[in-house]
């Protein structure tokens, strides 16, 4: 029996591109950063950092490091809650999350554990 490879054209984007770049941008959002800091930390333009987020640019292991180290996350956690099966088209929530961690972040602190609380509970399912 022999296994048939596909060369895999370095320009083709794949959907784990798509969600390691929604990864990136969740977790530089969730700590206020902005484009600019992040791109400037590690050796790169915002516009380079904005094509990894949207999953136009397929980024590298030693970037995706680089970005790991910056950002205070392990490689892995770019991955966490990647699904087994195959994704199909990249998800658009990620100005949702943006809108959310901004929104969040406007909060005065003192609201912050009672909507985060509200939003565990929104998002348990009902209990019958």
């Amino acid at each position: 029996m022999t296994v048939q490879r596909t060369a895999l054209n370095p320009r083709t984007r794949l959907p784990v591109d798509f969600y390691v770049g929604e990864q990136i941008r969740v977790r530089r959002l969730s700590l206020g950063r902005t484009q600019q800091e992040v791109a400037r930390a590690i050796g790169i333009s915002w516009q380079t950092l904005q094509k990894y987020e949207t999953g136009i640019h397929r980024i590298s292991a030693a970037r995706l490091k680089s970005v790991a180290d910056t950002l205070g996350v392990s490689v892995g956690w770019f991955f966490q809650g990647l699904p087994d099966a195959p994704l199909a088209e990249p998800r658009h929530a990620e100005a949702d999350v943006g809108e959310l961690v901004r929104v969040f972040h406007a909060l005065p602190q003192r609201l912050h554990r009672p909507v985060l609380q509200i939003m565990k509970m929104l998002a348990e399912p009902p209990k019958l």
